[in-house]
């Protein structure tokens, strides 16, 4: 080796040297960091077949009151921290968002840019702003979304009543169009309600979206969508696919993977209904945009090489397109095509853009489909909830004629209520409003005096979640964490308490998987006394449950921000929107008809109970619940493999019947 290498081969060591340690300088110190606490697994499989086959997700909170808030379990290589209190999760996916918002890699669906599974960076970024652009359109000031609304409530509660009203006569609609043409003569009474709560939700969202109107459950169009949503359910599923649990089996031949062709037949038929939708909406107003939209998504139109019409270009006279949010998009194609974006957004999305009309393309895609995830599961799960607490569907009833009017002709039964579930007078801090010689329907404007019924919604998401498993956050690299101290229930005279000793820093390792696991959150005694019973006063009364409600009630409670929606960058940003949807479906259907129970069915102590109830709710509530409440056959409806992906749960078939309450259409006539 000559004199010459010799100091070069060292100043390059040198280099070497140097680059490790700052590079080791820059990562958290593993020596600082204890090992996460959690249940001890078998090699491989890990903790995967510690689950149990039915509610799966119960484990979970069975290892946080062993394990602590913070804690690790593992399958297949997998590394999953389980956050079981929402300070961690504040602490961890709101507060440390730049390194927690990440996704996992679904194999099955390697191919998509769907904003809810899609990986942190630009293209979720750009993707996040235009579904910023489209949540800023459903605000009550705007006409069109209010008559979206108003439109789809109607035709749902009509269709509800044309099938599930004990008398019938009653339930002719008054709209144009006749919904009970639709149905088919030959239903399953115990689902078909899934499927018209399914068309409402839809139907708003699409109507917004593409301007398309759905005309009842059977619409061909709202059935694709349901069915394009459980298969790409069913495709993120770990226990569905083994190659999304094990990733390398993706190089596996062809024949060896069936999975490959199932998923690119599903690909192909989800792209060509967002693109025929998204596209229509352009070429009906003949943009040239859109009539290239056969264009490979891969080439030029993900890649903006595409001739784009400006403003003055687009057809005039073919501007009658209903209002959409597809075309807002393409009056003006080039404000997101172009990089330098003048639209108006908060300064922590406003960044610079060129969203592709791929990628607008799936946006609004994923405006339905993650629209279709929770909302018509927790308006199920309403359902489920007011024949289990039936007083409570009358003390909304009653909170709405204060705002909205009293139906002259009304004979509602009123039913006598305990002490403790009680809502507290005018909760709102509002004057009762005296009868109005016109009653009216609710409308979005009445929500600040209807805190009873943004009550009830709020602990229907809390009693039942939807998403009891969460969906995982992906890590990017080490982090150190110590845990807050948790809050422990008030002491019993025979017990006693010790202060938490604080605990050293742990070590969450980059490509963990963490889980805000909602149904430990939710089952927090310290903050949800008997959490198992149904109580929406938690959020009504500041004397009796401190923790729990927050003032004014004219503002709160609300679902702003609430566990149920996730957490961090990654949240569900249509929140409001949810909200909104919700509860005026609940206030119409409440104003219209009382959820009742088949008096055929029989009153067992199974039913009366159901598959959740605890022994400490039971004594905390008495033998036959507060107010009577008798409980139904109706329980979480669960595949295995759902807890883990975020797939949300929903009560099984169950047969009900909707008591009109008479002169409720006088209501109509605004």
């Amino acid at each position: 080796m000559s004199s010459f290498s010799i100091p070069l081969l060292l100043k390059f060591l040198a280099l070497l040297i140097s680059a490790y340690v700052y590079w080791r300088k820059s990562q958290p110190p593993r020596s600082q960091g204890n090992p996460l606490p959690g249940p001890p697994g078998l090699p491989i499989v890990g903790n995967a077949f510690q689950f149990p086959k039915k509610n799966p997700w119960k484990q979970l909170k069975v290892w946080a009151d062993e394990y602590g808030p913070v804690y690790q379990i593992s399958a297949f290589g997998k590394t999953f921290v389980v956050l079981g209190s929402e300070e961690a999760c504040n602490d961890l996916l709101r507060a440390r968002g730049d390194i927690y918002s990440d996704r996992h890699y679904i194999t099955v669906l390697r191919d998509e840019i769907h904003l809810p599974i899609i990986k942190y960076g630009d293209t979720w970024r750009r993707q996040r702003k235009f579904f910023h652009f489209a949540q800023l359109q459903s605000h009550a000031s705007n006409p069109h979304y209010i008559a979206a609304l108003n439109q789809n409530v109607r035709r749902t509660v009509d269709e509800l009543l044309a099938t599930y009203s004990t008398t019938p006569s009653q339930t002719t609609t008054t709209t144009p169009s006749v919904v009970t043409a639709a149905i088919p003569l030959t239903l399953d009474l115990k689902t078909h309600w899934h499927h018209i709560l399914e068309a409402y939700i839809c139907g708003v969202v699409s109507q917004l979206a593409y301007g398309y109107q759905v005309q009842s459950s059977s619409d061909k169009y709202v059935r694709d969508w349901v069915e394009f949503y459980n298969e790409f359910e069913k495709a993120a599923e770990p226990a569905r696919y083994a190659v999304n649990a094990c990733p390398w089996l993706r190089f596996v031949p062809r024949w060896l993977g069936p999975w490959k062709e199932s998923g690119k037949e599903y690909l192909r038929r989800e792209r060509e209904m967002i693109h025929r939708m998204f596209f229509g909406v352009g070429e009906r107003m003949g943009s040239a945009l859109a009539v290239e939209r056969n264009v490979e998504a891969e080439g030029s139109v993900s890649n903006g090489a595409v001739s784009l019409k400006d403003d003055s270009e687009v057809d005039k006279t073919k501007q009658e397109e209903l209002w959409s949010i597809a075309k807002l998009y393409f009056l003006n194609p080039s404000k997101w095509t172009n990089t330098s974006s003048s639209i108006s957004l908060p300064s922590s999305i406003a960044i610079p853009t060129s969203l592709t009309p791929h990628e607008a393309a799936y946006t609004l895609g994923a405006y339905i489909e993650a629209s279709m995830a929770g909302t018509p599961a927790a308006l199920k799960l309403f359902f489920q909830a007011m024949l289990w607490y039936p007083q409570w569907q009358e003390r909304i009833y009653e909170e709405i004629c204060q705002v909205c009017g009293r139906v002259s002709s009304d004979t509602s039964p009123q039913r006598e209520t305990g002490s403790e579930q009680s809502p507290p007078q005018h909760p709102s801090g509002h004057k009762q409003i005296k009868e109005r010689k016109k009653p009216r329907m609710p409308e979005l404007s009445d929500l600040p005096r209807l805190p009873v019924l943004r009550a009830v919604l709020k602990e229907t998401l809390r009693w039942r979640p939807t998403l009891p498993g969460g969906f995982p956050h992906r890590l990017t690299r080490d982090d150190l964490y110590t845990p807050r101290p948790t809050p422990t229930p008030t002491p019993t005279p025979t017990t006693t308490t010790t202060k938490p000793k604080p605990k050293p820093p742990y070590l969450l390792k980059k490509g963990s998987l963490l889980l805000w696991h909602h149904y430990t959150l939710t089952r927090n005694r310290a903050i949800y006394p008997s959490p198992e019973l149904f109580n929406p006063t938690r959020f009504l009364d500041a004397t009796l449950h401190p923790q729990t409600t927050r003032l004014p009630l004219s503002k709160h409670p609300t679902l702003d921000l609430d566990a149920a929606f996730g957490f961090g960058r990654r949240m569900c940003p249509g929140t409001r929107m949810a909200e909104d949807m919700m509860v005026l479906c609940v206030a119409w259907l409440v104003c219209a008809a009382e959820i009742g129970r088949k008096k055929k069915e029989k009153k067992t102590k199974e039913e009366k109970w159901g598959e959740e109830g605890r022994e400490e709710d039971r004594a905390d509530e008495g033998e036959e619940g507060e107010g009577g409440g008798v409980r139904v056959g109706c329980i979480f409806e669960h595949v295995p493999g759902r807890n883990m992906t975020g797939r949300p749960t929903r009560p099984t078939g169950f047969e009900f019947v909707l008591v009109e309450r008479s002169g409720w259409r006088g209501r109509l006539e605004m």
